[in-house]
């Protein structure tokens, strides 16, 4: 979705400021007592004195461009995973690890602790940051897979106090 968002803003930007561009052309040239090049404003101060609010097309392009708008707005609000988490090695600086690489070595330690289809996701800020854990196991293995990422988080230089939470279902029963 970031991406989409990156793309989404640049066009915003380029359409602004080609319009921009244009309108600055114009206002040069009816400054300086040409004839606007590009818009005929004539036509245009003709109709936008004719344009009531109630009119359908006012109202559609209102309603599209608030919509547009209150979308980007949004986009632009919600929180989104970091791509680096930090931790500490010792007495020296921050660390900065990918933060799919937390999630992968998380799942793999749940897989190795009898997790089956563990998904594991790591949000919150890159100094401040959790670990939630979802997959199919017994509730008699909560504890064993809590100490298998407890140990995977420390060879990570995670920081002792990292949350984690785990939410185990019950594995399908297999027919045989």
């Amino acid at each position: 979705m970031r991406t989409t968002n990156r793309i989404l803003s640049i066009l915003l930007g380029l359409v602004l400021l080609v319009v921009g561009l244009a309108v600055a052309i114009e206002t040069a040239l009816i400054a300086w007592g040409g004839r606007p090049a590009v818009a005929p404003t004539d036509r245009w101060y003709a109709s936008l004195r004719e344009l009531r609010f109630a009119d359908a097309p006012f109202l559609t392009t209102a309603a599209i461009t608030a919509l547009v708008g209150l979308t980007l707005v949004i986009l632009q609000l919600r929180p989104w995973p970091p791509e680096r988490v930090q931790t500490s090695a010792g007495d020296g600086p921050p660390l900065s690890i990918a933060r799919r690489s937390v999630e992968h070595r998380v799942e793999a330690a749940a897989t190795q602790a009898g997790v089956e289809h563990p998904a594991a996701a790591v949000r919150g800020r890159p100094g401040r940051w959790r670990v939630r854990l979802r997959g199919a196991a017994w509730p008699d293995q909560r504890d064993a897979v809590m100490a298998a990422i407890r140990v995977e988080l420390e060879r990570l230089y995670a920081p002792p106090d990292t949350p984690v939470s785990i939410t185990l279902r019950r594995p399908a029963r297999r027919v045989a």
